[in-house]
């Protein structure tokens, strides 16, 4: 470099020592070609009326500046720094001041789509969305029946028998007027809330009953019936990404963040960390899945159960959150976090409680619950689901199970263990308690 030319910081200066791989499109440089073909499919991804091709770029239109390969490893250290170079990536700079950068993940881009799956062009303008018209109430006929179901539900919650009593009384004062009834009975009305699809996921429910060997003399918990409530997970986290209050505070991609002066990796939301990214390499290698968004799910139930008046079953909740959120937006009360399922524990007496089929059974029942509530995730584990986010676009989606907080009782149970102590797990202190985050994986 001769004398006063542009000087360049020791990472700047490895980095452009490094060889390149040039897109032709947008002219973007790459350290290795796996960079230049993920950056090809996620930024400039070829657009069929009919189903595309797995072979979407050929070898012979990438340029490479050096014949040589690169090293085989796609990542390597700055000396003196806690940068990792990672191939492929450009950084961009964030905040004021351009005090910090993030090198993105190449692969899951999070590219808007259409409704139909196909990628739009970078710079592509939202269409208006529809206003809903302002005398649509549906499911309900009409302004004053929604406001009737809001009263009887969220106000006078009278019983059923009560309610049936005042609706038939009402029915005949307006047959006597020549006018027609909203609502029938009180199964009619309770169905029109059920679905009514503005507003929370609407509660379910499934038994659950021990159906092995049965002893001579059964003992209460093999004949009991175990309830378990819960809300479609699938239908929580499409609300959460479609929040549009979330718009701002979710993170569409994997990122490693660093300081710009001495390039010092900082760590602060979900998507910033070390295993999003590692998912995000596996996710990439399936072609299908290049440009979409990795929505990583957060488990979470607490210890302290929640007594029903339904026989002996003791409930306790299961929390959901995303990965893609802020922290801030789970801290306040944003619907960051949501309840979707009271489950079920099994009781009984201290003679039966260290009996193995009893152990047995209350891990089957944990497990086989959260597999019922989780069934409906799992196709979008595979393949990427279109949905709408808060920004008002549309991406493609791939759902994988992240932590599962939970207290030391709870650990044991999940890993079905009786020891809790071998469970390797990564703690986190929190103000409130102590948690761990235990890895699930199905």
């Amino acid at each position: 470099m001769c004398a006063g030319g542009p000087r360049h910081s020791p990472i700047q200066a490895e980095l452009l020592s490094l060889p390149r791989y040039s897109c032709k499109q947008c002219k973007r440089s790459f350290h290795n070609r796996s960079g230049l073909t993920q950056h090809v499919h996620a930024k400039h991804p070829r657009f069929w009326t009919s189903s595309r091709p797995t072979n979407h770029q050929d070898v012979s239109d990438l340029h490479t500046e050096e014949d040589e390969e690169p090293p085989a490893d796609p990542y390597h250290s700055v000396p003196g720094s806690d940068m990792e170079v990672d191939n492929g990536v450009q950084p961009a700079f964030i905040g004021p001041g351009n005090n910090s950068f993030r090198n993105y993940h190449p692969g899951l881009t999070g590219q808007p789509c259409n409704a139909d799956g196909d990628f739009l062009p970078n710079g592509t303008r939202l269409e208006p969305r529809q206003p809903k018209p302002p005398d649509d109430w549906s499911p309900y006929s009409s302004h004053l029946e929604f406001e009737l179901a809001d009263f009887i539900y969220t106000r006078s919650q009278i019983s059923a028998a009560n309610l049936n009593t005042l609706l038939e009384l009402w029915a005949a004062s307006l047959v006597e007027a020549g006018g027609k009834p909203m609502f029938g009975s009180y199964k009619e009305m309770y169905r029109t809330i059920d679905n009514t699809r503005v507003g929370d996921v609407k509660w379910q429910s499934f038994t659950v009953k021990y159906t092995g060997d049965v002893v001579a003399n059964p003992v209460p918990w093999m004949h009991d019936e175990y309830d378990v409530w819960f809300r479609d997970p699938h239908e929580v986290v499409r609300n959460m990404l479609a929040n549009p209050e979330f718009a701002n505070d979710v993170d569409l991609q994997p990122f490693r963040e660093y300081n710009t002066t001495d390039s010092t990796r900082r760590w602060q939301d979900f998507m910033s960390g070390d295993w999003a990214w590692r998912q995000a390499d596996i996710i990439a290698q399936d072609q299908d899945c290049l440009g979409s968004t990795f929505v990583p799910i957060i488990l979470g139930s607490d210890k302290t159960t929640v007594s029903v008046a339904t026989g002996q079953n003791d409930y306790y909740p299961l929390y959901l959150s995303i990965g893609n959120i802020h922290n801030n937006i789970r801290r306040a009360h944003h619907n960051g976090v949501v309840l979707i399922a009271f489950l079920a524990m099994p009781k009984t007496t201290r003679e039966y409680a260290s009996k193995d089929e009893f152990r047995r059974f209350r891990r089957q029942l944990f497990h086989s619950s959260l597999g019922h509530i989780l069934k409906t995730l799992k196709p979008g584990m595979a393949k990427p689901e279109v949905t709408p986010f808060g920004d008002g676009h549309y991406r493609r989606i791939i759902y994988g199970l992240g932590p599962y907080i939970a207290d030391y009782e709870e650990q044991a149970l999940l890993t079905c263990i009786q020891d809790a102590s071998h469970i390797a797990t990564t703690w986190t202190t929190t103000t409130h308690s102590i948690a761990a985050a235990i890895m699930l994986k199905c």
